[in-house]
């Protein structure tokens, strides 16, 4: 299942050039997965106290076509695998209406332990959540 978020480039997102810089693509998955998140839960609140908790691990970007201000984009974010503690994520950057790739990234986030930053499970409601709507189900887990 794919998760939509729609943004707009801000001026402070460019480079001198007026193309978005590298960093700002971070910027613009960070706020997709936490719309995810606070979509798979109903609300902000309880979106914000999980992903206080919530790591990037590992996060790789391919760069594809240059993004400017103001471009409207769309982020759509895959839920690829949950395992007892991760959550691997493909998100795809592109232009409002338009299909070409801007860039694509993949992500593992870790739930971690607050008190030692330790990876501990992620609560089962969220795991079952995100299970159900993974493109690839892990073992145990039926597709709906």
């Amino acid at each position: 299942m794919k998760f939509r978020t729609d943004l707009r480039v801000r001026y402070a997102d460019t480079d001198a050039q007026g193309i978005v810089y590298n960093g700002a693509f971070f910027q613009f998955l960070e706020v997709a997965r936490f719309e995810m998140i606070e979509q798979l839960l109903g609300a902000a609140e309880a979106a914000a106290a999980l992903w206080d908790r919530v790591a990037v691990k590992e996060i790789t970007i391919t760069y594809l076509r240059p993004l400017r201000f103001p471009d409207r984009i769309v982020v759509e974010t895959t839920v690829e695998k949950v395992g007892t503690s991760s959550l691997h994520l493909s998100h795809r950057v592109r232009r409002d209406g338009c299909e070409a790739e801007a860039a694509t990234a993949r992500v593992t986030a870790v739930y971690t332990n607050e008190e030692r930053n330790e990876a501990r499970s992620l609560p089962e409601e969220l795991r079952a959540n995100l299970s159900r709507r993974t493109s690839v189900p892990d073992s145990g887990t039926s597709e709906v």
